[in-house]
């Protein structure tokens, strides 16, 4: 590499890391003329080039720089410096990247990191310039949304930085490592890098990432309602940009603190930062900032309630995000839209946003797919919120079998980001009807209208005729609007199957005609009410929904009530009248406003596809006031994780000789795991041997040491149900930490689990006799309640029961062995069969050990309180934690 470029390019690092040097309207004179007259005239040539074309991207002369660049990259080309070449491709990259062409950055930074990677010996130079792109190619696809990629790059280049221990680009790459993780929900990630790279950055004195990560800082305290944090963070970013005349950063800053402003209901604090955020973002030809500065307006002017304002705002933000390619602000602002119709009371049209909302999430979502899965989980957490007002509008408007396919859609999604599994299948989205997308095409001609007479504003030339020609425009859209709307009322009222595609509510139609008198409920958790959906059968092999809504019970007010519950379930010496109370307040909530389409003389089944707080309810233990029973006395009760991953198809033999059973348990103490006494005896009562006549069906049986993973696997053919009664645990989101204890201490893992999927081809039924293999910790979404119960279903097995909570191990042991006995009958479903074991339990005067079946004591302990020895079982304490999740029949 030459001498010259060595030195230009030193004293000029910081430009090649998206941070705006100072600028100049001078072009910059060479410093080394004794250097340059000593070269060959094509290598000054290309120094000369080179710094003028620094100039010009200083000063947002883009096209110039961009020829420029080109030139200064042939004359390298054909002396043969690679380094050179790859830092001038870096520049231009940086340059399409000013101008919001994220994909031709993309591309250009490629195309660097392949020079630079084939140098066998690179310079010092070379070797920092490798990190420096990396770290811009993490920038450009996290402009497109493609966040996976972007920390891939970013990674990369942070170990470049370590590794030439260059301390002050490793804190800016942090600090762009931490905005990923905030995206993606990874806050406390987030936050522990924010702090790293700012005291990085202030130990070498650099004020430009100090000012980026104070801006990334602010954005973590907004997104999560730390609005004072956010406005200190974005006030002292504010001061080192502008010191640092980093106009394009201070554009974003800007942004920032007008949206604080919003939140704080500082509404004309809140326009002035917009205005003044927009005008540099113009200034700097910022096109994505510009786009969410205006996506930012129209927040504001449905705050101000100026809807016509904010949907202008709209419109332009979204044109300008699609045009660019940045999808995620393209699903925000496709949200927004859907909002701002539905307070307008275009309910139809807001629905038809909403789902191209949901198409694009689904779209950036597949593109997270190599990240780590907690991180895809906290994705699908940060924007579930569209999903669930979709589904919310949908069932207001009738829409019910569209509605259950968003509901199941998200639920999907859940399981599969949280349990770090692939997706269901490669493409998933909702559909958009023939009307709909007509529509669509319309409002796409509006927007892109639209575009042009902003982009007449923004040049300060005569606008007038192209106002003329969008008010024609938006009249027009609006009759066409209002057809659109008419016409769809008017076909669902004489043929609701229109708007049913093939797939619509076929998973739910399975479930709930698998067997006679089921019902099948989706709650739906909004932030300020509950809706319930109920599929019920409808014809000989159809199925119609209902829907209810309940006012006034909100997320915050049903995870109270829960959680109330939860601790008075969890301990077996609280107060049953107290318990009941609570109960009873759940049951009006969630079952009392179905009782009309519950009739107990034909429905006998529940099914619960549950969301958010309501996974942490056994639905069985709801108390209804009135009949003073709880629920379970009336119906057979279970759970599915989604209608679409519940398989119906089959049902367990009626015939006990025709069931073979693997029992496996562990009944001595190992380290750190307490004994289980009561596990031989439950065993003995399941499985028929040479030594012992009394269980209910043939099978084998492999206790304490015998109770191995090669046992587990060698066992398993031929068998329709196994049963595990041992210690367990299921943490959240880490499966690599969860397991199931075998006879020798060592721990079956969840990777171990997946290996049996070939050996688990005819198993039915798993039954999990041991604690919290059905729940992990206290987070509100519940995702974490289908727990291990999902690493069995997605390897075949039909249906899994499971705990949520410590179980006291002799009365589980009383609970099982009737549930057999009762699937023995062969005239029970296993639904059934589990719903008499729980009412006989419930009513016998079997005395209660205080062994509990595990050690582990997350929530709810009786430690240091004296051992009570309780008359009778009837506390839902003993028999309500067990669930059946899958099929119940």
């Amino acid at each position: 590499m030459s001498r010259q470029f060595s030195l230009v390019m030193l004293i000029s690092l910081g430009l090649l890391f998206f941070e705006k040097p100072v600028f100049s309207g001078e072009p910059i004179k060479p410093n080394h003329l004794s250097i340059a007259q000593a070269a060959p005239d094509s290598v000054t040539e290309a120094y000369y080039l080179f710094k003028e074309g620094q100039r010009q991207l200083s000063n947002a002369q883009y096209q110039a720089a961009i020829e420029t660049f080109q030139k200064t990259l042939e004359i390298y080309r054909k002396i043969g410096d690679q380094e050179a070449e790859a830092s001038v491709l870096n520049n231009l990259g940086i340059t399409y990247s000013r101008q919001s062409q994220y994909q031709e950055a993309v591309k250009l930074s490629q195309q660097a990191v392949e020079i630079l990677s084939k140098i066998k010996q690179p310079t010092d130079y070379g070797k920092g310039l490798l990190g420096s792109i990396l770290n811009n190619l993490g920038s450009a696809y996290y402009s497109l949304g493609e966040f996976s990629a972007s920390l891939n790059a970013y990674q990369q280049a942070l170990i470049n930085h370590q590794k030439i221990g260059n301390l002050g680009l490793a804190g800016d790459t942090l600090s762009n490592i931490a905005l990923t993780y905030s995206k993606l929900g990874q806050y406390s990630e987030a936050l522990e890098l924010y702090q790293r790279a700012l005291a990085s950055a202030k130990h070498t004195n650099n004020l430009m990432v100090q000012g980026r990560t104070l801006n990334n800082m602010g954005v973590l305290y907004y997104v999560q309602k730390q609005y004072l944090q956010a406005l200190n963070s974005f006030q002292a970013a504010l001061k080192l940009r502008q010191q640092t005349r980093d106009y394009g950063g201070e554009s974003y800053t800007l942004n920032g603190l007008g949206r604080v402003y919003t939140q704080l209901r500082r509404y004309p604090q809140a326009e002035v930062a917009f205005q003044q955020s927009l005008k540099l973002a113009q200034q700097v030809n910022s096109r994505r900032s510009e786009g969410r500065t205006l996506d930012s307006f129209g927040d504001l002017y449905v705050q101000l309630n100026q809807y016509p304002k904010a949907l202008r705002a709209y419109q332009q933000a979204l044109e300008i995000s699609r045009d660019i390619g940045d999808r995620d602000a393209e699903r925000t602002t496709l949200s927004n839209l859907g909002s701002l119709f539905a307070k307008q009371g275009q309910p139809d049209l807001a629905i038809v946003f909403y789902k191209q909302s949901v198409n694009v999430i689904e779209s950036i979502r597949k593109n997270i797919q190599q990240l780590s899965k907690d991180k895809q989980e906290s994705y699908v957490h940060t924007v579930s919120d569209t999903y669930r007002r979709l589904a919310d509008l949908l069932l207001a408007q009738g829409r019910l079998s569209e509605a259950q396919r968003v509901l199941e859609l998200l639920k999907l999604q859940e399981l599969k980001d949280f349990t770090r599994s692939s997706p269901v299948e490669d493409k998933q989205e909702i559909t958009l009807l023939q009307l709909e997308k007509q529509i669509l095409e319309k409002y796409g001609g509006l927007v892109a209208f639209g575009q042009k007479l902003y982009d007449c504003e923004h040049k300060g030339q005569p606008c007038k005729d192209l106002r003329d020609q969008l008010d024609q425009l938006t009249v027009a859209f609006n009759r066409e609007s209002n057809t659109f709307s008419k016409t769809l009322r008017e076909r669902l009222a004489k043929d609701p199957a229109f708007l049913t595609s093939d797939q619509l509510g076929s998973t739910a139609t399975d479930v709930v005609t698998s067997q006679a008198g089921t019902v099948l409920i989706y709650p739906l958790v909004l932030d300020n009410k509950l809706r319930l959906l109920l599929a019920v059968k409808a014809g000989e092999q159809g199925i119609a929904f209902r829907t209810v809504e309940v006012s006034n019970v909100g997320q915050q007010k049903l995870w109270k009530t829960v959680s109330r519950f939860r601790e008075l379930l969890q301990d077996s010496t609280t107060d049953l009248n107290e318990l009941q109370q609570v109960s009873a307040q759940l049951y009006d909530w969630i079952i009392r406003p179905l009782e009309k389409e519950l009739n107990p003389k034909q429905i006998r089944h529940l099914v619960f596809a549950l969301d958010r707080a309501t996974r942490y309810i056994p639905m069985a233990a709801l108390f209804d006031n009135q009949s003073q029973q709880y629920l379970i006395q009336k119906y057979a009760v279970s759970n599915i994780l989604a209608a679409e991953l519940t398989d119906t198809r089959d049902r367990l033999p009626t015939k006990p000789d025709q069931i073979s059973v693997l029992a496996l348990g562990v009944s001595k103490s190992v380290p750190g795991f307490s004994a289980l006494p009561n596990v031989p005896k439950e065993l003995g009562a399941i499985v028929q041997n040479s030594s012992n006549s009394q269980g209910m069906y043939h099978g084998s049986e492999f206790l304490d040491e015998a109770f191995d993973y090669t046992a587990f696997r060698d066992n398993l053919r031929g068998r329709q149900i196994v049963h595990i009664a041992t210690h367990g645990k299921f943490e959240p989101g880490q499966p690599e930490n969860s397991f199931i204890l075998p006879g020798k201490g060592n721990r079956l893992t969840i990777a171990e689990i997946q290996k049996l999927q070939n050996y688990m081809g005819g198993v039915h039924l798993i039954v999990l006799s041991a604690c919290q293999t059905a729940v992990g910790g206290p987070d509100e979404s519940g995702i974490e309640i289908p727990g291990i119960s999902f690493y069995f279903l997605k390897n075949r097995v039909k249906a899994v029961i499971a705990s949520l909570w410590l179980v006291n191990d002799s009365s589980t042991s009383v609970l099982m062995q009737q549930f057999y006995q009762n699937l023995g009958k062969g005239t029970m479903s296993k639904a059934e069969a589990l719903q008499q074991a729980q009412i006989a339990v419930m009513q016998s005067s079997s005395q209660s050990s205080q062994l509990d079946r595990g050690n582990f004591r997350i929530e709810t302990t009786q430690a240091g309180k004296p051992a009570v020895i309780p008359r009778n079982l009837s506390h839902p304490f003993y028999w309500a934690p067990f669930i059946l999740i899958g099929n119940s029949l």
